[in-house]
C-alpha cells in the first residue's frame, strides 16, 4: 500500500458511479457491510487484501453518499422554484419573528415561513399543492400589519432558490437558507 490516498478515492469513486435506484431501498444493507467491512480491515492490516476490502468499504461509504444526496421528499418545496418569473402563493405558518433591517427608506422584513399549501396559476387553471419545508421570506416595503410568530399566513410572490456560497469557510453577505422568497411592493 505505497499509495495511501489512492485506494479510499478510488473506493468512493467507484461507489459513488455504481449508485443505482434498486440499491437505494437496501441502505441499510450497505450501512451494516460498511460496518463488517471496517471490522474487518482491522483484522486484515497489514496483508494483501487490505487494499481490496478497502476499496469496498469505501465504496459501500461513497454509495451510501451519493443515495443521500438525492433523496428529497416529493412535497418538498423546492421542487416547485422553476426558471420561470411567475407570481406564485404560498401560506403556512410564520415559525420566527420578522427581522426589520432598513437601509435609507427602504425598509426590508426577513422570516421564516413553514410551508404547507402552494399555488401557481398555469394554463388550466390555477394548480395546488401541499408542500413542506421552510422558506426564508423577504418584504420589501411591506404594509402594516407584520405577521408574528405563529401567524398562519398567505403570501405572493416569487419563489428563487438561495444563491450559492462564494466563501464556504467565511462569512457571508446573506443568509443561506432553503429557499428564499423575496416578494415585490
Amino acid at each position: 500500500m505505497q499509495i495511501p490516498f489512492f485506494w479510499p478515492a478510488l473506493g468512493f469513486t467507484l461507489g459513488i458511479l455504481l449508485r443505482c435506484p434498486w440499491l437505494a431501498a437496501h441502505e441499510w444493507k450497505i450501512g451494516a457491510g460498511f460496518c463488517l467491512g471496517l471490522l474487518l480491515l482491522w483484522f486484515l492490516r497489514g496483508r494483501r487484501l487490505f487494499p481490496f476490502f478497502l476499496v469496498i468499504v469505501f465504496a459501500c461509504l461513497g454509495n451510501l453518499f451519493s443515495n443521500g444526496d438525492h433523496l428529497r421528499p416529493e412535497n418538498a418545496v423546492e421542487r416547485q422554484v422553476t426558471q420561470e418569473d411567475r407570481r406564485v402563493w404560498l401560506e403556512g405558518k410564520v415559525l420566527t419573528r420578522p427581522e426589520n433591517k432598513q437601509t435609507g427608506k427602504r425598509k426590508n422584513i426577513s422570516f421564516v415561513l413553514s410551508a404547507g399549501q402552494f399555488s401557481k396559476r398555469s394554463p388550466q387553471g390555477f394548480e395546488r399543492a401541499h408542500v413542506r419545508g421552510k422558506v426564508q421570506v423577504f418584504l420589501t416595503q411591506p404594509s402594516e400589519p407584520l405577521p408574528e410568530a405563529g401567524d398562519w399566513v398567505r403570501i405572493a410572490g416569487r419563489l428563487e432558490t438561495p444563491k450559492a456560497v462564494s466563501n464556504p469557510e467565511g462569512a457571508e453577505p446573506h443568509d443561506a437558507s432553503p429557499s428564499q422568497m423575496p416578494l415585490p411592493n
